[in-house]
């Protein structure tokens, strides 16, 4: 990536590196065949330090947090990257994103701000940073259904966790998508 004052390169850095600001990158180049966005700080660098995204059974990839709720700069990169044949990347064609989360209330809306936008931005804004073909990745509550979770991961909904639903059942994404909310227990990763 290259900003106006400097190039980063993920692959020669050992350390994190900050997402500046979209105004200031003059020019990408993404050699991923995918990215992961990844909710937790603490998933991310057990993810980084184990060097996942070279791993040689999996195709290169990105990894990318926001350490939490997610942040404009995170946004509007993704949003470049999702866009084909901007000639600020050397991208031709979209490629997948994943985003994993929590499968609780706060993990979901996460995913949802990556995934529909956010409801604090104006219409145009919202669409503008929209990834729409963004993957949910994640414990849900169908993989308990199915026996592959296991019990240690499953922690009951608080009242907090439970008003969180309440005003998520408002949003608009998810009044198309309820079963995103089908949430009876809280799935951590």
């Amino acid at each position: 990536m290259k900003d106006s004052t400097s190039t980063i390169s993920s692959s020669t850095s050992s350390t994190d590196i900050l997402i500046p600001p979209l105004t200031s990158i003059q020019q990408t180049h993404i050699s991923a065949k995918y990215i992961l966005i990844i909710e937790k700080e603490a998933i991310f660098r057990t993810l980084s330090s184990s060097k996942f995204y070279s791993h040689p059974l999996l195709p290169p990839g990105l990894l990318l947090t926001a350490k939490g709720f997610p942040d404009l700069a995170t946004r509007e990169f993704l949003a470049l990257v999702q866009t084909p044949y901007d000639y600020r990347h050397n991208l031709d064609q979209r490629i997948p994103m994943f985003c994993l989360v929590d499968g609780d209330p706060y993990g979901m809306s996460i995913f949802g701000v990556y995934k529909y936008g956010s409801d604090k931005r104006a219409v145009v804004e919202r669409e503008r940073l929209a990834l729409p073909s963004l993957q949910f990745l994640g414990i849900s509550h169908a993989d308990f259904q199915t026996g592959i979770g296991d019990d240690e991961s499953v922690i009951a909904l608080t009242e907090r966790d439970r008003r969180k639903i309440d005003i998520m059942m408002e949003k608009e994404w998810v009044k198309n998508e309820p079963e995103i909310l089908y949430i009876l227990f809280v799935f951590e990763i």
